[in-house]
């Protein structure tokens, strides 16, 4: 016996009789002697299996020739294929496999591809990529690339996949400004220029995309949409289109506003602007070309009450950023006396800051002639007393400040009383005399 296995065995039949069981190399002896002349018929009945192999018998019948007979039987270990079954690779691409470290094949086609190299029986193999596909960019893996032959072919499954850019084709951009985009919240990218720009990593067919904008462009000011941003690859590359509009400021120049005051502007109804002092103040939110503007007061001023207007307010956007003009007001109330005590037909003269002066006739309310403005400090003094009678009209707390509302200054008028007596001449000692005033 020559070439069996390690720890491999093999059945011989003698004459179809006599079984041998033979489990190393070497010369194994059937049992039973044979006389001389007596034929022999030699025959395997069971091959190796662990591993596979075929034995064969030389010159397995004849007869005894007053000898030994000794027959010679080879076992070859039984060879098997290995090979790749390549599924998803595209239509002229190719990638290489290794086998062992040593049997290289090039595949360029799906289906099964056979190494050069047969392994024998229990031998191990292991299958590795050493090159991707290229025309175009695939991802191509190995499913049980490693293990032993086990009585027959060995077929590795290879999956190739497909991956894909992703960009984005800008327009409107302006010159010297950029923007950024992220792709599935990671891969960054900066774009400076209109046109087709790619992400840096690509994606396997049928995964996921979500494009969004990071930053907008902000050296103009504008605002870029995107188009079909959310999807799933399907087979070929992915173009985002990306619209990029300039965004003007729209604000108001406020004139008038008292110091320390403040008054609050709506854009569109939403925007709110306030506004602290005499300045041009803009808006928080930007518009496009086009777009309706609509400035109106929200809130006016208080400290003091004031009324502010907005000149020409509402408009479209054409091309240029928006200035309106907001003139604000302090807002004027009436000052006035309330007398009370004048004698009739009599009449009083009360005077305002030093200038405006009214006669004042009849009790009750009398106004001045000039309003004052908001938070403006008067000054009512009375220059004239009435005379028929004469009367003494005072004023309380006729100097202040306006406070939002008319002043309305009361002023009470009195007669004036004088004492009545009498000179008495001539009187005698110890003598009296009563007079009586009869007016009384």
């Amino acid at each position: 016996m020559s070439g069996l296995a390690f720890q491999n065995s093999i059945q011989v039949l003698n004459n179809g009789v006599e079984l041998l069981e033979v489990d190393s190399n070497g010369v194994t002896f059937f049992t039973i002697p044979q006389i001389d002349l007596t034929p022999y018929n030699i025959s395997i009945i069971t091959q190796p299996t662990s591993p596979n192999q075929i034995c064969t018998v030389s010159d397995g019948q004849g007869s005894i020739d007053a000898q030994e007979t000794i027959l010679s039987v080879e076992c070859i270990t039984t060879p098997y294929n290995i090979g790749v079954n390549v599924s998803g690779l595209t239509v002229g691409n190719s990638l290489s496999f290794l086998n062992n470290g040593i049997d290289l094949i090039q595949v360029n086609s799906n289906g099964v591809t056979l190494f050069n190299s047969q392994l024998l029986d229990g031998l191990e193999y292991n299958t590795i990529i050493v090159s991707q596909p290229t025309n175009p960019d695939q991802i191509c893996t190995v499913n049980n690339g490693q293990g032993f032959i086990s009585g027959e072919d060995v077929i590795i499954n290879i999956e190739c996949l497909s991956y894909y850019n992703i960009g984005v084709n800008v327009s409107g951009l302006e010159e010297n400004a950029s923007f950024s985009f992220l792709n599935n919240g990671t891969d960054l990218l900066q774009v400076n220029s209109n046109g087709l720009t790619v992400f840096n990593s690509q994606l396997f067919d049928l995964l996921e995309y979500n494009v969004t904008i990071a930053t907008q462009p902000t050296d103009p000011d504008q605002f870029c949409t995107l188009t079909n941003n959310i999807g799933v690859i399907s087979g070929e590359d992915v173009v985002i289109n990306v619209d990029c509009v300039n965004l003007y400021n729209v604000g108001v120049n406020v004139n008038g506003l008292a110091k320390n005051n403040s008054v609050s502007l709506l854009n569109n109804g939403t925007d709110l602007l306030q506004v602290n002092s005499n300045e041009s103040a803009f808006f928080n939110t930007q518009l496009t070309n086009a777009s309706v503007y609509n400035i109106t007061v929200d809130t006016q001023p208080t400290i003091p009450n004031q009324v502010c207007t907005v000149n020409s307010g509402n408009g479209f956007i054409t091309g240029a950023e928006v200035i309106i003009n907001v003139v604000c007001i302090n807002s004027e109330y009436n000052i006035g006396v309330n007398v009370s005590g004048l004698a009739i037909d009599n009449s009083v003269t009360v005077i305002n800051n030093g200038s405006d002066l009214i006669n004042v006739n009849t009790n009750g309310v009398t106004s001045f002639n000039v309003p004052q403005a908001d938070a403006t400090e008067y000054d009512v003094t009375v220059i004239t007393q009435p005379t028929e009678p004469n009367q003494l009209c005072i004023v309380n707390n006729g100097n202040e400040f306006l406070n939002g509302t008319d002043a309305i200054i009361n002023v009470v008028c009195s007669n004036i009383k004088y004492s009545l007596g009498v000179n008495v001449l001539n009187l005698a000692p110890n003598n009296s005399l009563q007079l009586l005033n009869l007016s009384l």
